[in-house]
């Protein structure tokens, strides 16, 4: 006999196909404008602060602290509990289809194709606020070792200048793929380094410094691990240069036993975050400094203030004006 399940209330402003998929799962989902619950992400944040006074849960896709004055609940990057308001969920996880390619890379590789393969890929959109390690390591790369082909909008060098159209299977091209994040931060763990595993390529990873704790560093280079560039080139040139050492790499699982990436990925995890939310009364799920009174109601007003002067075109105009000549003087 099939429990009940318990109904919910929810607007959802960014994946809601995704999402309705994996909640209506577990919950009775009514999607409504007037909600208990509104799940946002870093984009819709603002949208989700002016719009709705309901209980806020953020899944934070950038590297940013979660702000538990505006929302009760995060889904984030950080490792911090905050009275059960947080859960660890690097952005990979939400890369379902990649993820379970990834996990999955070790079967049926040819390993005659594989080592005839290209040297290795960069797939960049937008390299504005990036790190400076990675151009120096795609530069430095390139210049100490073997070229890299660079197939993004971002230092595109392919032969016809134009971005690729499939990302897995450019990747699938190469041997190696440059896997590195816009920034360096503990536990900021994307998409990179899941695709890069889901394209059977070895990732050349940097980011989040922690990244050996949750992913078997046989299956990568890590760059975090070396003291510096030289020893990662070396390395590379060394999985590069020997045929059983790549393909040993390359037919290692990703995921390091006994880890916190294993529970991750148990239907589990996720889950039990949503029950202790919603499977308690809407009126005790509130968490977020009161809103309606002191220092709560300042902060609320001071957010959607901001909000008007985004959306106000003479303020933005005269804005980026401003830090256009600051960047001139």
């Amino acid at each position: 006999m099939s429990m009940e399940k318990k109904k919910i209330k929810i607007a959802i402003l960014y994946d809601k196909n995704v999402w309705l998929e994996y909640l209506n799962q577990y919950y009775d989902v009514e999607i409504s404008e007037s909600p208990d619950y509104v799940l946002c992400d870093s984009i819709t944040a603002r949208e989700c602060i002016k719009k709705y006074d309901c209980i806020r849960i953020i899944r934070i896709g950038e590297n940013l602290r979660p702000d538990f004055n505006l929302f009760d609940y995060s889904i984030s990057f950080d490792q911090i509990d905050y009275d059960h308001r947080n859960l660890f969920y690097p952005l990979f996880m939400s890369y379902k289809n990649d993820l379970n390619l990834a996990l999955n890379k070790e079967k049926d590789i040819s390993e005659n194709e594989v080592l005839d393969r290209k040297f290795c890929n960069y797939v960049v959109s937008n390299g504005n606020a990036s790190a400076p390690e990675r151009d120096y390591f795609f530069d430095l790369l390139s210049k100490e070792y073997k070229k890299i082909d660079s197939g993004g909008k971002y230092r595109n060098n392919l032969p016809n200048g134009l971005p690729i159209s499939n990302k897995l299977e450019f990747q699938h091209e190469y041997k190696f793929s440059l896997a590195f994040e816009n920034s360096l931060y503990k536990g900021y763990t994307t998409e990179k380094i899941i695709q890069a595993f889901a394209a059977k390529t070895i990732p050349i990873y940097w980011g989040n410094p922690d990244i050996g704790n949750d992913f078997n560093e046989n299956a990568f280079v890590n760059c975090h691990r070396y003291a510096t560039w030289s020893e990662v080139i070396d390395r590379i040139k060394e999985l590069d240069s020997n045929p059983d050492k790549y393909i040993e790499a390359l037919k290692t699982p990703i995921c390091k036993k006994d880890s916190l990436f294993e529970k991750m990925i148990e239907d589990s995890y996720l889950k039990n975050f949503f029950d202790s939310i919603f499977l308690q009364p809407v009126s005790e799920a509130m968490k977020r400094t009161n809103r309606n009174a002191g220092w709560g109601a300042f902060y609320e007003r001071d957010a959607k203030m901001l909000d008007d002067m985004y959306n106000n075109k003479m303020i933005m105009t005269l804005y980026r004006l401003y830090r256009k000549i600051g960047r001139i003087k």
